[in-house]
């Protein structure tokens, strides 16, 4: 996604902050040195990438601690913002647009970090957290992939749920590893996605989406494998079986049929056995195909877990 980034997710973590709170034990890099002074050098303008911090693997994209690790940082209407000056010396107008700047700098650092990650976690631990759930809704609105953690489930808070990519909060009583879940399942999803970016027509991308909403992943179909001369719509190798999705328009000459038979022949004698559906059957219903492919498979003896 960015330079230097590699193959592993950009992570963005959100929950109330607190002083050597959980994410210090997910990433090794959660801090940033401010002025400490509300004013234009108090902030830096753009968070870093910390590339590797998590697991040695993802990155981590903010939110950042400042330098007193969020210690300083706390009072009445003052929550996130440098108030490391004397209240004495300024009115309270300027008071309020110090505070205001502040926070709208910190606001942009957040939404920027956002932008930047393809894996949104949030620790939801208490109702009043409502930087946190500004934070779901920004996400949300970019259409980030979303996991949604916490001690228990707080029923007015149904909608952010919603908002969480498998529509639902994790209970666990760590946050760390209520983290660590949500980055197999996002790996998982990843997995899936590159998966079905392989595929060639919109009834193949189809077929493959019902069959991992069916199968485990580890079931190990493989979209568009070369097998001797001939590249096949679907693999199971594990299980010698091609499934093959015949669309109107490139099988309905004699040329293409004839093509069709020499290459089932190839397959077959190469220990293959073939299965076939035309599009139309996996448009009207890829789910039925899956599992008519499942049943011929489990009936020719060599079996797929479902």
């Amino acid at each position: 996604m960015q330079e230097n980034g590699g193959s592993g997710f950009f992570v963005y973590l959100a929950g109330k902050i607190s002083p050597n709170d959980w994410r210090t034990e997910i990433s090794t890099c959660v801090e940033v040195e401010t002025g400490g002074i509300c004013g234009e050098d108090s902030l830096p303008r753009e968070w870093p990438v910390s590339y590797g911090a998590i697991s040695g693997a993802h990155h981590y994209v903010g939110p950042y601690f400042v330098s007193c690790d969020h210690q300083c940082f706390h009072g009445s209407q003052t929550h996130g913002a440098a108030t490391r000056y004397d209240l004495d010396a300024v009115s309270d107008e300027q008071d309020w647009q110090l505070r205001w700047y502040q926070h709208q700098k910190l606001s942009i650092l957040c939404r920027k970090a956002i932008a930047l990650c393809d894996m949104f976690f949030a620790w939801i631990d208490s109702e009043d957290a409502y930087g946190t759930i500004a934070e779901i809704g920004y996400a949300a609105a970019l259409d980030k992939p979303i996991y949604l953690a916490g001690p228990r489930e707080f029923k007015d808070l149904w909608f952010i749920y919603h908002l969480d990519s498998s529509g639902r909060l994790e209970i666990n009583s760590s946050p760390v590893s209520a983290f660590y879940g949500a980055l197999d399942r996002r790996q998982i999803k990843r997995t899936q996605e590159l998966l079905l970016e392989t595929t060639e027509s919109p009834v193949e991308r189809m077929y493959l989406a019902a069959w991992l909403k069916t199968c485990p992943i580890e079931n190990g179909i493989e979209p568009q494998l070369q097998v001797g001369p001939y590249r096949v719509d679907f693999a199971i190798p594990g299980n010698k079986t091609v499934v093959e999705i015949d669309g109107h328009e490139f099988h309905k000459t004699k040329e293409q049929r004839t093509h069709d038979a020499r290459r089932e022949r190839y397959l077959e004698m190469a220990g293959w056995r073939v299965i076939r559906f035309t599009g139309t059957e996996v448009f009207e219903d890829p789910f039925t195909c899956v599992a008519d492919t499942l049943e011929l498979i489990r009936t020719n003896g060599t079996g797929v877990a479902s």
